[in-house]
């Protein structure tokens, strides 16, 4: 007689099903100290533009202002995790659409202290949203809970999400910080440190040392023994000085 073996039905793996495994699976790696963050070169604005395609659709679907803009002066190629660093995105902006029903939600990037070798960048998502009071503001970070059991209620989640994101933070040289009032909307911020990539330090130093020669030639005779007339004038642009036979 054949032996009959235990049937389980398992649920469709869709999003919802392998984000709450994902959140535990990093959990666990943090709680062990195994996770370590990558240090490869990337592109911060592409990362962003990225970010943006993803929520354009559920933001315009709420009817939401949305927006992510990059201060000028942030370095295009950093040395980082773009990886988690999009995951902590991800999670923050994630939360503020979910908890903002009419509005905007806007993501801003800055410089913040910069070194020889790395630049702090800070991260600020705000929103309209409901906002939360100190009660709630204070259970944020602690695994497996969110503002209060009616939010897991009404929004669903495992709770594990700003948890995790505090610590890649952590491990980033930032923490993330929350301003927020019932009603009236939040704010979370975070600061995280990067290298300089190889060709963007390249490039600074080259921009740095053009800006100095032109600098100093200012009111400056300069006496250029050539004889080679391409030469000849792309020395005059290079010193922005009139070139004469």
């Amino acid at each position: 007689m054949p032996i009959a073996h235990p049937r389980f039905d398992l649920p469709h793996a869709s999003p919802r099903n392998i984000l709450p495994i994902n959140d535990i699976l990093d959990f666990s790696k943090i709680e062990s100290g195994k996770l370590v963050l990558e240090n490869i070169p990337f592109d911060v604005r592409r990362l962003l533009d990225e970010v943006r395609e993803l929520f354009s659709v559920k933001a315009a679907d709420q009817r939401l202002d949305f927006s992510i803009s990059c201060d000028t002066d942030v370095p295009e190629r950093l040395v980082g995790d773009p990886l988690r660093l999009n995951q902590v995105l991800i999670n923050l902006i994630g939360n503020a659409l979910k908890f903002t029903h009419a509005g905007y939600v806007r993501v801003n990037v800055t410089t913040r202290q910069r070194t020889h070798d790395a630049q702090m960048l800070r991260f600020a998502i705000e929103d309209s949203g409901v906002g939360m009071n100190d009660a709630q503001r204070a259970r944020l970070f602690m695994p497996f809970s969110q503002a209060d059991s009616s939010t897991t209620r009404v929004y669903g989640g495992t709770g594990l999400g700003l948890t995790i994101s505090q610590r890649i933070v952590e491990q980033m040289g930032g923490c993330i910080e929350v301003n927020s009032a019932l009603g009236k909307g939040s704010v979370f911020v975070f600061d995280a440190s990067f290298g300089f990539a190889r060709d963007a330090v390249a490039d600074a130093k080259t921009k740095d040392i053009t800006n100095l020669s032109l600098k100093r030639s200012s009111g400056t005779r300069v006496l250029l023994a050539e004889d080679n007339p391409s030469i000849s004038n792309w020395s005059s642009r290079f010193w922005a000085m009139p070139a004469s036979a």
